[in-house]
């Protein structure tokens, strides 16, 4: 997008003081999430290489065979650059009558992407019932259509950037915003910039359900616009200033130690940061009675990668719900961990605990209830525990 070392240099301190970029489903947590959004940005490498005019196979190619892997980790945001490319194409076709794409190898590119994941979720689809339910109706249709999270929060995204400073340090990006506009105005890469990154955040503001990585794909474009106007300050202000006095080199000075001095402080904030032990219950830090800790999970409920890894952790096993009851009338066990999952049969249920409820009003266990912890996360389990007798 830029000819300039510097652009890159100082993009890379802004994408390292976005402190929820590393800690929240981020960088050091290892998510999927982490390794969709390294294949996306550097898949976007390539369609900036087409939109510039590099109109060769191995580019389109590329893509396919990036944005496969993609799906493969996360769904269908491994389709990201697609949108970026179809977006651009219409912008560019309608605005300025230039055609900046191959058809035809467009076409190849989606059919790779496609094929890729393919070979794991066809075969699930062709043999287990449920598959097409959990991986296109709930992952995608339900989430995209009825959401899961914040669905009455519009502003999320932007009270999470300006006033909980969870990405960039705000006040530094809506400086950089304003210099690139006000410098560049709708020049190519401000055009591409604006597609990535402040289009993205209004998509997925409208898509009713919202969490923060939803949007991380879009943080490479916010930092490479700090870069550029780092780069834009030093070029326009400070060397073409005729002196040190002059109010055009002091402007360009105090902004430029304004903007620095916040990435700093960004970036101590999360070279000094630890994850948060909580994000999962730190389960090996409990200690466990004689009659142990029995996990508990709805009748039919799938178990998926957290559970099982958390599971392992602790040596347990798991028991359906009847199994649960039937311990616990006879004096088995001590505590009832029950981490039941809403469906969307559950409409007309809030929130877990009246899941819960629901379940004990059937099954009556028998004895009392109040060691049956219901959790809306497992860190909630943890914070109950806390609150027991444990020797």
């Amino acid at each position: 997008l830029f000819d300039s070392i510097l652009v890159g240099i100082f993009a890379g301190f802004a994408i390292i003081s976005a402190h929820e970029l590393f800690f929240d489903h981020g960088i050091r947590l290892a998510t999927q999430d982490t390794f969709v959004n390294l294949l996306i940005t550097i898949n976007i490498y390539f369609v900036c290489r087409i939109l510039k005019g590099d109109q060769s196979l191995r580019n389109y190619l590329s893509i396919g065979i990036l944005a496969g892997i993609g799906v493969l980790t996360k769904s269908i945001i491994g389709l990201f650059p697609y949108y970026i490319l179809v977006t651009a194409f219409l912008y560019f076709q309608i605005a300025q009558g230039e055609n900046r794409i191959h058809i035809k190898f467009s076409l190849i590119s989606l059919a790779i992407a496609i094929f890729i994941p393919s070979l794991y979720f066809v075969p699930h689809f062709i043999f287990n019932s449920e598959a097409i339910k959990i991986a296109v109706n709930n992952e995608v249709y339900e989430r995209v259509t009825q959401g899961y999270h914040n669905q009455t929060q519009f502003w999320f995204y932007l009270r999470k950037i300006y006033t909980k400073n969870s990405l960039i340090p705000p006040s530094v990006l809506t400086i950089s915003l304003l210099i690139v506009i006000i410098k560049d105005k709708l020049q190519f890469t401000n055009i591409i910039l604006a597609i990535w990154g402040v289009l993205t955040v209004i998509i997925f503001s409208i898509i009713p359900s919202r969490l923060l990585w939803y949007i991380y794909p879009a943080m490479p474009a916010f930092a490479i616009i700090v870069g550029r106007a780092i780069e834009i300050l030093f070029s326009s202000y400070i060397k073409t200033a005729k002196s040190w006095k002059s109010p055009k080199f002091l402007a360009g000075l105090l902004l430029l130690v304004f903007i620095f001095s916040q990435l700093y402080l960004g970036i101590r904030r999360n070279f000094f940061s630890v994850v948060d032990a909580n994000f999962r219950a730190d389960l090996e830090m409990i200690s466990i009675n004689n009659k142990g800790i029995v996990v508990g999970f709805e009748d039919g409920m799938p178990l998926g990668r957290p559970e099982i890894f958390y599971l392992s952790q602790l040596r347990a096993k798991s028991y359906s719900f009847d199994k649960l009851v039937e311990l616990y009338r006879d004096n088995k066990l001590d505590l009832i961990y029950f981490a039941p999952r809403l469906s969307s049969e559950d409409k007309s249920i809030n929130n877990r605990k009246d899941v819960c409820n629901a379940y004990v009003s059937k099954k009556q266990l028998g004895r009392k209830t109040n060691n049956l912890i219901c959790a809306k996360q497992n860190v909630v389990l943890q914070e109950s525990l806390k609150k027991q007798q444990w020797k």
